[in-house]
């Protein structure tokens, strides 16, 4: 229980981040400025676990997974997203194949524009990873959180990158950094 406070704290916090440069980078006249949208966008992504073996020590594992996101921003500081990713390589670790086999989430999303191109944004939510080792999968689920950032140059191809906390739990520990084309 302590643990889910203590996520929750920082999510809380990097939320209120996300919705304190309201008075930073472009701005809007009015609210009618802004008009809702919805998007599309494909990535990759690099998960990084920890996992801890007790008495076997500590191991970093690695593993690779491509997916794609649908979002809809309902306003110029507020979206949410739905997130799929699937594997596309795996790891090993005393010869027995490790893989993060899926990644399915939704999740908010604060802006915060830092400048006409760039927005600084965080994300929170709840996810689902699927694992296997070798063959024999498993399922949990667990808060998302994260912070990224976006970059566009006017065009409508956005390029994103992110850090985000998939699950910690149990001896795991997995985070992910996204690379994302919107």
């Amino acid at each position: 229980m302590d643990m889910i406070m203590k996520k929750g704290n920082v999510l809380l916090a990097i939320l209120v981040l996300s919705f304190t440069g309201f008075s930073q980078g472009k701005q809007y006249n009015n609210v009618s400025d802004f008009e809702p949208f919805g998007y599309f966008g494909i990535g990759y992504q690099y998960a990084d676990a920890d996992i801890n073996l007790g008495s076997l020590g500590s191991y970093s594992l690695n593993n690779s997974l491509l997916g794609a996101m649908f979002g809809y921003r309902f306003h110029q500081y507020f979206g949410v997203e739905v997130r799929g990713y699937g594997s596309v390589s795996d790891d090993e670790l005393y010869g027995i194949s490790l893989e993060v086999e899926r990644n399915f989430a939704l999740l908010g999303k604060g802006l915060v524009p830092l400048s006409e191109n760039v927005n600084l944004y965080g994300l929170l939510g709840y996810g689902k990873i699927t694992a296997s080792a070798d063959g024999a999968s498993e399922s949990d689920e667990d808060l998302q959180y994260g912070i990224g950032f976006a970059f566009n140059k006017g065009t409508p191809l956005e390029f994103q990158i992110e850090w985000m906390k998939l699950y910690d739990d149990g001896g795991l520990d997995l985070s992910r950094i996204n690379l994302k084309i919107v």
